[in-house]
């Protein structure tokens, strides 16, 4: 074979090995940008959950509410909302440009929404204004009192029940 065909051949060999490192590089990215999608997801459920379960609390009378724990959520909410619109989601948006599929971006764009709604809709939360919905706790005493009762059945009425405008026999 000639020197020239050699040097070509050669010159291909390190062009198609450039390029498979490039694209590797490329599809390593996409992989570890798939599993941070994913930890996000698991991320914007917390924070989600836990905000909630601090907003029944103060609902149903068990946590007092307190003005710096609302600054505290919110404030999560929206570095969270923020880290998402302004630097994951458009890193995600350049990369599904060259991949047909990004594993995990449609559930985080679904859990970035949820925290944007939340944060976008939030009022303070306060106290339920039926008392049968608040937390009660009893003391041992009172529970037994209760029990008593409960174990005792429904109370006898003195009469029967009679539907209003119905004659009587």
């Amino acid at each position: 074979m000639s020197p020239t065909t050699t040097n070509a051949l050669q010159g291909y060999v390190r062009h198609y090995e450039e390029q498979w490192q490039a694209d590797y590089a490329e599809a390593m990215k996409c992989r570890d940008l798939e599993e941070f999608l994913d930890f996000g997801v698991s991320l914007g459920k917390m924070i989600i959950s836990r905000t909630s379960r601090w907003r029944e609390a103060i609902v149903r009378g068990e946590e007092a509410y307190e003005g710096t724990d609302e600054t505290v959520f919110k404030g999560i909410l929206q570095i969270w909302v923020n880290l998402c619109d302004n630097k994951v989601l458009p890193f995600v948006a350049g990369l599904e440009k060259s991949f047909p599929v990004v594993e995990h971006a449609a559930a985080f764009r679904q859990m970035t929404e949820r925290t944007r709604t939340m944060l976008a809709t939030w009022t303070p939360p306060v106290l339920q204004r039926a008392f049968g919905l608040h937390v009660q706790e009893l003391s041992q005493e009172e529970a037994d009192e209760l029990d008593a009762i409960l174990a005792k059945g429904p109370p006898q009425l003195p009469m029967t029940p009679q539907l209003i405008g119905a004659k009587r026999p």
